[in-house]
């Protein structure tokens, strides 16, 4: 399968879920928690970042106990990272900017995989790789709704999707902000970014 068609099919997954939980674990034993609390809820989907050194034990242990969760890896920096995570389990990745080598990692393994933007020289240099989904960040800082719809445009044809990340939805509801064409889906999370443990 190609890597567009392996994307194809994460954004149309990730699109029927429409927002994604950004989450960090200081243990395996929390994600099963809060997995557990996801799934009651009827939330299908969870990015797992890799801030902390708990991530690959939380997506894998998560991965046994619910695996229907579409679960994904999150702040990914280094092959070394996407490796561990599509072993513990992972189903699709995610870095907040665009590192080739990465990229190429992940095409190799047939891993769906979105490397982060913030302006058209990278959604170019990107799509150049072969991505066709790519998260927007940090959106809120970057001009929010209104930048998410002007530097999505020129893009439309060529069927990229975005995944704006980092609160810039918070005015707005997932089904307003998911209703733009270029939009796959958007991820919430608390304060920074992340569902703060608690």
């Amino acid at each position: 399968m190609s890597c567009n068609a392996l994307n194809q099919g994460m954004i149309s997954k990730l699109s029927r879920v429409r927002v994604i939980p950004v989450l960090s674990f200081s243990s395996a034993e929390e994600g099963l928690r809060l997995g557990e609390i996801l799934c009651r809820c009827g939330l299908p989907a969870a990015e797992v970042t890799f801030r902390t050194t708990s991530a690959e034990a939380a997506i894998r242990a998560m991965r046994k106990e619910f695996p229907s969760l579409c679960l994904g890896a999150g702040t990914v920096l280094s092959v070394e990272q996407l490796e561990r995570a599509i072993d513990a389990g992972a189903e699709f990745g995610v870095a907040p900017g665009l590192n080739p080598e990465i990229v190429k990692a992940a095409q190799a393994r047939g891993f769906a995989f979105a490397p982060g933007i913030c302006t058209p020289s990278e959604i170019e240099a990107a799509y150049a790789l072969g991505c066709v989904m790519m998260k927007f960040f940090p959106a809120e800082a970057s001009g929010g709704i209104p930048m998410v719809k002007a530097i999505s445009a020129p893009y439309k044809h060529l069927g990229v999707k975005f995944m704006p990340t980092w609160g810039v939805f918070i005015s707005c509801s997932a089904r307003d902000s998911c209703s733009w064409r270029n939009v796959a889906c958007e991820e919430r999370g608390h304060g920074g970014g992340q569902l703060d443990r608690h």
